[in-house]
C-alpha cells in the first residue's frame, strides 16, 4: 500500500526547511507524495514535477490557499498532512479541525519554537491534541517543544536533518584552485543574514585576527535582512582586506570545497544543515555550543565547539584549527565517518516508519 502524503510548506525560498521538504519529496517518489507551497517567492527552489504545486500568490496570508490545499487533499487522496513552518502548521491545524478531520497531521518543527514569542507557541499549546505527531530536528528542539509549547514527550519523534552524501563530497581540486593563495587559510560562513546566525560575532573575530594572523581570510555566503548592516560593520571594523562577502551561492559543494574551515557562530540553532554538509565535504567545522549544533559536533572529535557569543574563544578555536594540522586531519576523518548516520537513506527509512505508524494508529 502506497503512503499518501501531502507536504505543505510556507514557501520554497532558500532555507533549511525547504531543503528538507524537497529531499523528502524526491526520496518518496515511489510513494504517493505531493508538495504544496503556500506562496511564491524570489529565488525559490525549482522542482520540475507535476506533484509540486505553488500557490499563485506572494501574499503570506492569502485565504485561497486553504481551499486550494483542501482540494489537493481530495484530489490526491492524501491520508497524512506533513506541515513545515508557521503558516503551513496553522493551515494544517485549520484543515484538520474543519474539512479534513480524518487526515493525520504531522508538524515538522524546524526551530520556530525556540523563539517563544508571538502566537506560534500558544497555537501549538492550544491545538496540541489536534496534531498526531511532532517531528523535531534535534533533541534540543524536542526539549523546546516540551518547555515552550507543552507538548508531551511521547508525541515527539526526533529526526535530525539529512545530508546527501552522494552529492556533498570532498574535492581537493577546488581547494587548490588558487595557487597564488595556497598558503592562506580560508574560513567560511554560510547562512541567512539574521542576528541569530552570529555573523556579527564572526566579523568581530576577523577584526581580532586581521593583524595577528593575516593569512586567515573569511568568505561570507548568504543573504537576508541584515545584509544592509553587514557591509557598514565590515567598514567600521576595517576588515575589508580579510573578509569577502560573496552573497548567495548556487553551488554549495564548490563553496565548501574552497574552504579550510567552516564556522557556525549561531546564537541559537535547532540543528544546522550546513554543519553536516561541510563535514561530508571533509571541511573542519567550528560551531557554537548551542542547541542542536552540540548534537552534531563533538568537541575535539569531529569538530570544535566554542562558547556561545564568546568571540575570544572563537578566535582561539580558529587559530587552533589553523595551526594544528594533526588535529585538523583527525577532525576531518572522524567527521566523514560520523556524518554518514545523517544520510538521506537513513532519514527516509526513519520517516517511512513514522508515516506507517500513523497509518495504522
Amino acid at each position: 500500500m502506497k503512503i499518501k502524503v501531502l507536504q505543505i510548506i510556507d514557501h520554497l525560498g532558500l532555507g533549511g526547511a525547504q531543503i528538507v521538504a524537497k529531499g523528502i519529496f524526491e526520496a518518496f517518489q515511489d510513494e504517493a507524495m505531493s508538495l504544496y507551497a503556500l506562496r511564491s517567492t524570489p529565488n525559490q527552489m525549482l522542482i520540475d514535477n507535476e506533484n509540486v504545486r505553488i500557490a499563485d500568490t506572494q501574499n503570506k496570508y492569502d485565504v485561497k490557499s486553504f481551499f486550494q490545499a483542501a482540494k489537493l487533499i481530495k484530489s490526491t487522496g492524501a491520508e497524512t498532512l506533513h506541515c513545515h513552518l508557521e503558516k503551513a502548521t496553522a493551515l494544517g491545524i485549520l484543515l484538520k479541525t474543519t474539512l479534513c478531520r480524518k487526515t493525520k497531521l504531522i508538524v515538522h518543527e524546524h526551530g520556530r519554537v525556540f523563539e517563544n514569542r508571538g502566537c506560534y507557541n500558544p497555537m501549538l499549546r492550544l491545538f496540541k491534541n489536534v496534531v498526531d505527531t511532532f517531528i523535531a530536528v534535534s533533541h534540543a528542539t524536542k526539549q523546546k517543544l516540551i518547555e515552550n509549547a507543552g507538548i508531551e514527550p511521547g508525541k515527539i519523534a526526533v529526526l535530525h536533518n539529512f545530508v546527501d552524501v552522494q552529492r556533498f563530497q570532498r574535492s581537493s581540486k577546488d581547494r587548490s584552485s588558487k595557487p597564488a593563495e595556497k598558503d592562506s587559510f580560508v574560513v567560511g560562513f554560510a547562512g541567512r543574514l539574521i542576528k541569530r546566525k552570529g555573523w556579527e560575532e564572526l566579523l568581530r573575530a576577523a577584526s581580532l585576527l586581521k593583524d595577528t594572523a593575516p593569512q586567515i581570510h573569511f568568505l561570507i555566503a548568504g543573504d537576508g535582512p541584515d545584509r544592509k548592516k553587514l557591509l557598514p560593520l565590515m567598514k567600521k571594523l576595517d576588515v575589508g582586506a580579510c573578509v569577502e562577502y560573496i552573497g548567495l551561492v548556487s553551488d554549495m559543494v564548490k563553496f565548501y570545497n574552497s574552504l579550510d574551515c567552516l564556522v557556525i557562530p549561531s546564537l541559537w540553532e535547532p540543528m544546522g544543515i550546513v554543519a553536516i554538509e561541510a563535514q561530508a565535504c571533509g571541511v573542519p567545522v567550528i560551531a557554537s555550543d548551542t542547541g542542536g549544533l552540540a548534537e552534531v559536533v563533538t568537541n575535539g572529535e569531529n569538530g570544535l565547539l566554542f562558547e556561545n557569543r564568546n568571540v575570544e574563544d572563537l578566535v582561539n578555536k580558529i587559530n587552533l584549527i589553523n595551526k594544528n594540522k594533526l588535529l585538523r586531519r583527525k577532525i576531518t576523518e572522524t567527521a566523514e565517518q560520523t556524518v554518514k548516520k545523517y544520510s538521506l537513506a537513513n532519514y527516509t527509512n526513519a520517516l517511512r516508519s513514522i508515516y506507517k505508524e500513523l497509518q495504522y494508529s
